[in-house]
């Protein structure tokens, strides 16, 4: 900078201009404190800043929510087993327990199980249904126990037996 000319640098072009000069008289920008608002790019980062944002939270949201491994694939090796169903009548209360494993033969781990349990009538027909999502995990190769109460809908003499099933789970990180 020359200060025996009383001259400054352009903020932009780094040409010697008056210091009073409010606009560059080689590259015509703004000299004044805000003049990086005027710069060409800062309308356009204005512009696409929302579209930036928008796509770092969709992936964030994909790895954080996204559906992992397809369970559909999985669901013949990740199966309940050694099922039993209790009955609890205490007063008004009636409550049905179905307890059981849950055996995973597949390489994947798997994470919020839920468990679907059917419940069957004397002569075989579904009567009732319950699902449980459990927040638990069972490892690839693993098992887990699973307990289940259920508020029954019918009299408790009707539940004469239950089929359990895993319907989904969602794949461990």
């Amino acid at each position: 900078m020359d200060t025996e000319r009383g001259e400054k640098l352009c903020r932009y072009c780094c040409e010697p201009i008056d210091p009073r000069a409010k606009r560059c008289p080689h590259c015509r920008t703004q000299q004044t404190r805000w003049a990086y608002l005027l710069h060409p790019a800062v309308p356009a980062l204005l512009v696409l800043s929302p579209f930036v944002l928008f796509a770092v939270t969709g992936i964030c949201f994909h790895r954080m929510f996204g559906p992992g491994k397809d369970f559909g694939r999985y669901a013949r090796q990740l199966v309940a087993v050694d099922t039993r169903m209790e009955h609890n009548e205490e007063g008004d209360s009636h409550a049905i327990f179905v307890s059981g494993m849950l055996l995973n033969d597949s390489l994947v781990h798997w994470e919020d199980v839920e468990i679907e349990c059917r419940f069957l009538d004397a002569n075989g027909n579904m009567i009732d249904v319950s699902n449980d999502l459990h927040t638990f995990a069972v490892r690839a190769g693993g098992s887990r126990g699973f307990l289940i109460r259920h508020a029954p809908h019918r009299p408790v003499a009707d539940y004469a037996g239950c089929k359990v099933n895993v319907r989904w789970a969602k794949e461990a990180e």
